[in-house]
Formats: C-alpha cells, structure tokens, sequence
C-alpha cells in the first residue's frame, strides 16, 4: 500500500516552532505598519539571498528588484518587525536568517576583548589562509578584529555612543560571524532579543561580515572589512537606543552608518559608491526608506553637510539620545540643531545649496570638503532664457527641484514667485558668472527679488525646496502628495534716463605698475549700505569694501584701487570681476590687470 505524503510536509515544523520558539520576532511587530502584499513579496524575495544555500546562485551581482550590494540590516529588521504578516510557509522559510550561524569552528577574542570573531579555515565560508605571524590564526581574521576595536574606540571612545546591549550569550564579548555572504553584500546587523527592563526599544544584536571581501564589492579586501566594521557596528550601537518606530524609519540608520564609515575610515571613502544615486533622485523625498536603492545610504551627505558647516559631530550623537525616547527621527534632528541655533528646515534649505556645489562647482572652502569627488545634481530644466521663462511644477515631500536658466543678454531680470501652500515651499536662487558664485539668495512663495543688471552667460539657478514632512505610516503619501508652485524670471529695462550700478571701470585693463590706480565709478541703487568686491579668476575675493551711501541715483562716486588684496599684497596678473551690491540690488563687471 502506497503511504500517503502531506501536501505539506513543513506543516508539523511549522507548528512545533510556533509553540515551542520565543516570541522575540512577533513581538518585534509594529503596529499600524502593514505591508502591502507586493511588499511582502519583495522583502520575502530580497531576504532569500541572504540564505547560505542561496549564496552560491547570487554570487552574480543582483538582478532587478533585487536589493543592491551593501548592508542587510534594514531588510532583516523589517521582516522581524513584521514578522506575523508574513504567511506560515514564508515564516518557516524566513526563520533561518535569525538564527546566529552554525558550522564556524573557529574563534578569536579581539586584543581590546569586546569583541569575539567566528569564522572557519575550510569549505564555503572558508577565510584567506595567510597566517605571517604563525598563532594560528588567520591574518584576516585578526585584521577584522583590529577593525571592530578601532571602530569600537572611534564611535564609543570618541564620539561617545552608548555600547551595544549586551546580549549574555557566551561571555561578554560582542559576536561577529565570518560568512561567504551573497555576491556584493557587506555585512548585516542581526536584531535577536530585546533588553528586559528598560523604557526604550531597544535589543541585542549579533554581526555578520563576508569572508574575503573579493565577490562583487566596490571596496575590496581588508579595506571592504574595515568599513563593514565601521557601517555595522553603529548600527549594533543605533539598536541600544531604539529599533525603527515605524518601517520607514529605517533611511536615518543607514544613513548614519554610512556616514560613520568615513568617520572612522577617512581615507577609504566607499560611500563615494553610495552618492551618485541620491544626486540622481533628489527630487525623491529626503526621508523615504527605499528598500531596493542606494539613495538613503547616499543621503549621509546630510551628515557631513552638519558636521562640517557646525564643526562639531555632537549633534548627531544628540539626536539618537532624542530619538532613544521615541521622538520622531525629523523631529529629533529638529530638536539637536535647537541648540546651535538653527532648525531642520533651515538646514534642508542649506542642504539645497550644498548639493549644487559639487564636481567641476565644488567650494570646499564653504560647501562640501570632498564635494569634487559627488557628481552634479539632477537638473529639472536646463535652458537658454531670451527675455522670459514660466515654470510651473509640483514637487514631492521633503525634496528638491533644480532649475538653471543661461541669459543670452545683457540687462536686469527679476525673480518672482508663487504657491498653493507657502508654508512648504522656499526658493533658493544662485547667480553664477564665468562659474563664479555671485549671490545666493533664499524667498518665499510670494516674494519679488531684484536679480540686478547681469552680463550675458550669467547663469540663474532656482532651486525649490519642499518641507512638506511625511513620517511613512503611510508609504502611498510619498508618491502622491505633492505641492504645487510657480516662478517667473524676466528681464526689464532701468527707469530711463537713470543708470544704476558700475558705470565705468577705467583704466581697463588696469596697468598697476604704470597707472597706479584704477577707478570704479558707479551710481548707486538706494541708500542702504554699498559693498564692493573684487574677485580674481578662482572665484577668491582678493579686496571688499563697504559704503555708506545716502543719494542713490546721483553720478560721480568712485572707488580707486592701487591692485593689494585685504592684507596689502600686491595681486597677480589676471582677469578680476568686480561685484557691487546694495540691498537686492546686484551688479557686476570684468576688467583685466597687467603686473608688469
């Protein structure tokens, strides 16, 4: 007699685990967080690869819709915190990816002693063998543990996170699995328990890392461990303050983690991988949690931008210590740049015009130390402006709009703009001669600026920022809410018979060691306070002044200049622009000096 197969063979499986495991991952859940069954089926897809007895079937660079190479945490913690979403079958499937991993016999005790690496000498997860110092233990394990305790003394030593929990499981030391991971992934950061007894979120977690650093990653070798280090082990650290209060959260902690990468390994700059895609997608909402793209982990130039313009990393250590009381991610930000003076939508703002000076317009004097390095932003309209453009557009939540206008003339053009809800928008407007930063500018839905009289090439960039915030309990709103706005560039002649601005600038050019002097005449614009600057052909300013005015529209004021900078040094032979600015008011002229 034939015996009869269960069409379910997993089903009694299935059931022991359901009585007799913990309910550390049901009890991960997030309430008002259900996926929708596409979701589900994505993230049940994008998990599979980190299965071992898929690795060798994803050793091939991802396929579309895949998760792109780098970091599993967010894919794991997401499934865990919507685990009993899942159905029965795909719960049986899923559960391995939580386990801590079996069949690494090896393991070693850090020199610091925080941390223990698990790892083996043969078979798939198998390390490079070479042992210089003849312990018996391979190099490369040992140069992960230095990595983990620099990263350890970097990001709790330096920069004073709080260690991760600890998770009471075979000593005290903090467990890092050596694993041959799926083709271009990094590492990941397992959440496994959470911390009884305390008011926050938080839970333990173990590392994996891939074993050789040689399939599929941009950084390759001990470099590609070193920053895997540096990514995960903040993100062990971001789980002792809190796991996500919704899914989407989950864009801030990879941002932070790439952000610390180069925080603790400088020279190594992996996330340079990571930036071209945010610049791709900035009219993406800033804090969308995008599960197969890049952008959040390119987004940590957020990070730097703080950093560098404040001078201080405090403020993001300051806004997991808000979150860590289950503040709102934005409005924790929000809360830490209280106390430098400023606020996120303030910085959102500078933000915009940060992302514009990089590559062939970097400054790293006042934007980006290492913006030559990210690639331009994606531009919503590049045109020739003749006399007059309209542009009427809608943007997403949290996102940024670049539009750059070229004059094919001389003359005075004028900026005006329009919104359905000023209370989202601003508007930044940048002037550029020859690639020099002229002005930048910041108004509101309803406000007229007076761009002043510019030569022909100059170009106008317009930039419309959102501040609309979303927290992604409802994912749909970040494709469907939008804010529509309008703006007008057009140009117009000067009251007739009255000249404003540099009228002359002679001699031109200026022969400094024959003339002396050369003499900038101009008419003033109104009686508010007159700068002029001088500017030499890398975009310095080499000699400004400032004058008081009180007759505007009267002819015969003039400055001379005997060719020394600010610190009385003579200047170099080249092409100098001279600037002049009152109020609103913006003009600007080319003159040549001769040193001879």
């Amino acid at each position: 007699m034939r015996k009869k197969v269960s069409a379910f063979p997993w089903l009694p499986v299935l059931l022991w685990w359901v009585t007799n495991s913990t309910a550390t991952l049901s009890s991960q859940s997030l309430s008002g967080n259900s996926l929708t069954a596409r979701e589900r089926q994505n993230l049940f897809q994008q998990a599979l690869a980190f299965l071992p007895e898929n690795h060798s079937f994803h050793r091939r660079g991802p396929t579309v819709g895949e998760i792109p190479p780098r970091c599993g945490t967010s894919v794991l913690a997401l499934i865990q915190q919507s685990f009993d979403q899942f159905d029965l079958q795909q719960q049986l499937a899923l559960r391995p990816l939580f386990s801590r991993p079996e069949g690494l016999p090896g393991n070693y005790i850090s020199a610091g002693g925080r941390f223990k690496i698990h790892y083996a000498t043969d078979g798939v997860d198998a390390v490079p063998g070479q042992d210089e110092n003849g312990n018996g233990v391979p190099d490369y394990v040992e140069q992960v543990a230095i990595a983990f305790e620099f990263s350890y003394a970097r990001e709790v030593g330096d920069l004073g996170y709080r260690p991760p929990p600890d998770d009471g499981i075979d000593g005290s030391e903090y467990d890092v699995y050596i694993q041959a991971l799926a083709d271009g992934f990094y590492g990941l950061t397992t959440l496994e328990n959470s911390v009884p007894g305390t008011v926050r979120n938080d839970v333990t977690s173990f590392i994996k890392i891939d074993n050789d650093f040689q399939n599929g990653q941009s950084t390759h070798g001990l470099a590609g461990a070193q920053v895997t280090a540096a990514h995960e082990f903040f993100h062990a650290i971001q789980l002792g303050y809190r796991t996500a209060l919704v899914p989407n959260d989950f864009f801030y902690y990879e941002l932070c983690s790439s952000w610390m990468e180069d925080v603790v390994y400088d020279d190594i700059n992996d996330y340079y991988f990571n930036v071209p895609l945010y610049f791709q997608r900035i009219d993406s909402p800033f804090n969308r949690f995008e599960l197969t793209s890049l952008t959040n982990y390119g987004a940590a130039v957020w990070n730097h931008m703080l950093v560098e313009k404040y001078g201080n990393p405090d403020m993001i250590r300051q806004t997991w210590e808000f979150m860590q009381t289950d503040i709102p991610i934005l409005e924790s930000i929000d809360k830490s740049l209280e106390s430098l003076g400023s606020t996120f939508r303030r910085e959102f703002t500078a933000l915009a015009s940060w992302n514009y000076f990089t590559a062939g317009r970097a400054d790293p004097a006042s934007y980006y130390e290492e913006g030559a390095a990210f690639p331009e932003v994606k531009l919503a309209l590049d045109a020739l402006l003749r006399d007059n453009v309209t542009v009427v557009d809608s943007m997403l939540s949290l996102s940024d709009r670049y539009y750059r206008f070229t004059t094919e003339t001389a003359g005075r053009y004028l900026l005006s703009t329009t919104a359905d809800n000023v209370n989202n928008l601003e508007f930044v407007v940048i002037r550029e001669v020859s690639g020099f930063e002229i002005q930048t500018d910041v108004l509101l839905p309803g406000q007229v600026l007076d761009l002043g009289s510019l030569p022909a090439a100059t170009r106008i960039v317009v930039i419309a920022t959102n501040h609309l915030a979303l927290d992604g309990r409802n994912r749909s709103e970040f494709d469907t809410e939008r804010s529509r706005f309008r703006f007008v560039v057009e140009g117009f002649e000067a009251e007739a018979g009255r000249q404003r601005g540099v009228t002359s600038i002679y001699p031109n050019p200026f022969l400094i060691d024959r003339d002396g002097t050369v003499t900038i005449e101009f008419v003033p614009q109104s009686t508010t306070q007159l700068t002029l600057r001088i500017v030499n052909s890398a975009g310095k300013v080499v000699r400004d002044v400032s004058l008081a005015r009180a007759a505007p529209g009267l002819s015969g004021s003039f400055f001379a200049w005997d060719g020394r900078d600010n610190r009385g040094e003579p200047v170099a032979s080249g092409i100098y622009i001279l600037q002049l600015r009152q109020g609103n008011f913006h003009d600007h002229k080319k003159f040549a000096v001769v040193r001879e």
